[in-house]
C-alpha cells in the first residue's frame, strides 16, 4: 500500500471514529442529563478522602491470576458441555470469548469478592465499589469521557500516522478480528456486552480497585515489582513479534519494549521524587525544625511541629497516590501489549481513569468512562460492518 493510500485510510478511520464518538456522546448525554435533572447534585466532586484498605500484594497477584484463569476455565467448561456447538457450527475463539463473557464476569466477580474477604476482610466498598454518590460519579464519568476520548483518539491517530510514515510495524486492535467474522444481530449484542460491560467491570476492579488501592499503600518493593512487570510485558510483546504465526510471518517489533523502558524510566523518576527524601532521612523528612522564641508560649512550638508533621505526611500521601495512579496506568497500557501502538494512548486513558477513581474514591465514574470509551470502539466496528458490501 502506498503512502497516499495509507493517509486516505487513516483519514477515513478518523472520520468513522469521530462519527462513533458523536453517536455515543449524544446517547449517553441524554442519560447524563436525565440523571442531573432527577438528582440535582449540589457538587459533582466530593470532599477528598482515602478509603482504608488491608489487602496486600499477594491478593493483587491472585486477582490478576483470576483474571487470566477464569476466562479459560469458563470457555473450557462451556465447550465441554456442548454450549458453543449448539449455537454455532464451527465457533471461532472470538465467538466463544463473546458468548462466554456473561458467565465469565459473574464467576470472576464472585471469586474476587470471596478472595479479598477471606484473605483480609476486604469488602467491595473498601476498593470503591459502592452505590454512594452513584449519580454524581456517573455524571463525572460521562464528563471525563467527553474530555478524554477525543484526546486519546487524537493521540492514537497521530502516533499511528508517524509510525506509518516511518514504515514501522504496528498491529490492529484485538476487536478488529471481529471484522473477519459473520455476526448475527444477537452476536453484535453479545459483543457490545463483552466489550463494554464485562471488560469495563473486570478491568476497573483489577486496576483502579484492587491494584490502585494497594499501590498507594505499597512499600518501595511493591512499586519496583510493578515496574518489573511493565518491562516484562514489553519484552513479551517483542518476543511474540519474533515468532512465525500461521496467519502471518514474524515481523520484529521492538516498539512496545522501548515504550516499556520509557514508562519505567518515568516511573523510576517519580518514585525517586516521592520516596527519595524518606529513604535518606526517614521520619525526619516530615519534620521541620522550629526555633522557639522567648515571647512564645511553652506549648506553641510543639503544636507547630505537630501541624507541620501532619501536613507533610498528608502531602506525601497525596504524592504517593499520584505515583500509584501512574503505576496502575502504565501497567494498564502495557497489558494491551498486542495492540501496538494503542498502549501509548491507553496509558493516558488509564491515568484519567485512575485520577477519577482516586478523586471520587469510587469505581462508578471510572466504569462509566471505560464503558463509554469501549462503546465507541464497538460502534466503529458496527459502522464498518453496516457500510461494507
Amino acid at each position: 500500500m502506498g503512502q497516499k493510500e495509507r493517509i486516505v485510510d487513516l483519514w477515513e478511520e478518523t472520520q468513522v471514529n469521530l462519527k462513533a464518538f458523536g453517536i455515543v456522546a449524544g446517547g449517553a448525554g441524554v442519560l447524563a442529563g436525565l440523571l442531573y435533572c432527577l438528582f440535582r447534585p449540589k457538587r459533582l466532586l466530593p470532599l477528598q478522602r482515602l478509603r482504608p484498605g488491608a489487602w496486600t500484594g499477594r491478593e493483587v497477584f491472585l486477582t490478576f491470576f483470576l483474571a487470566f484463569l477464569v476466562p479459560v476455565l469458563v470457555r473450557e467448561l462451556l465447550d465441554s458441555l456442548g454450549f458453543f456447538s449448539a449455537i454455532f457450527q464451527k465457533p471461532s475463539l472470538v465467538l466463544r470469548e463473546i458468548w462466554a463473557s456473561p458467565l465469565m464476569v459473574l464467576v470472576f466477580v464472585a471469586a474476587l469478592f470471596w478472595l479479598l474477604y477471606s484473605a483480609s476482610g476486604t469488602r467491595p466498598t473498601h476498593f470503591g465499589l459502592t452505590p454512594s454518590r452513584w449519580a454524581p460519579n456517573g455524571i463525572l464519568g460521562y464528563l471525563a469521557f467527553l474530555l478524554a476520548t477525543p484526546i486519546v483518539l487524537g493521540l492514537y491517530v497521530a502516533i499511528l500516522w508517524i509510525i506509518r510514515q516511518l514504515d514501522l510495524p504496528y498491529s490492529e486492535h484485538a476487536l478488529q478480528q471481529v471484522r473477519q467474522e459473520v455476526l448475527r444481530p444477537i452476536d453484535w449484542v453479545m459483543l457490545f456486552f463483552r466489550a463494554t460491560i464485562v471488560a469495563a467491570v473486570m478491568e476497573e476492579l483489577m486496576f483502579r480497585g484492587v491494584l490502585l488501592g494497594w499501590l498507594r499503600r505499597a512499600s518501595l518493593v511493591g512499586h519496583i515489582v510493578i515496574g518489573a512487570f511493565i518491562l516484562l510485558l514489553g519484552l513479551e510483546a517483542f518476543a511474540i513479534s519474533l515468532v512465525d504465526l500461521e496467519e502471518k510471518p514474524a515481523e520484529p517489533n521492538i516498539g512496545p519494549f522501548v515504550f516499556a523502558i520509557v514508562l519505567v524510566g518515568v516511573y523510576a523518576w517519580a518514585l525517586y521524587r516521592v520516596w527519595g527524601p524518606v529513604l535518606k532521612s526517614g521520619v525526619r523528612a516530615f519534620l521541620h525544625p522550629l526555633t522557639p522564641s522567648p515571647v512564645q508560649g511553652r506549648g506553641e512550638p510543639l503544636i507547630k511541629r505537630r501541624l507541620v508533621f501532619r501536613e507533610r505526611v498528608r502531602l506525601w500521601q497525596t504524592q504517593n497516590a499520584w505515583l500509584a495512579i501512574l503505576g496502575s496506568a502504565a501497567l494498564f497500557g502495557m497489558v494491551h501489549r498486542g495492540d501496538w501502538p494503542s498502549q501509548i494512548p491507553l496509558v493516558l486513558l488509564g491515568f484519567v481513569l485512575g485520577w477519577l477513581a482516586y478523586r471520587t474514591q469510587s469505581l462508578v465514574g471510572a466504569i462509566v468512562l471505560h464503558c463509554l470509551f469501549n462503546t465507541v470502539a464497538c460502534t466503529v466496528l458496527l459502522l464498518y460492518s453496516l457500510n461494507s458490501p
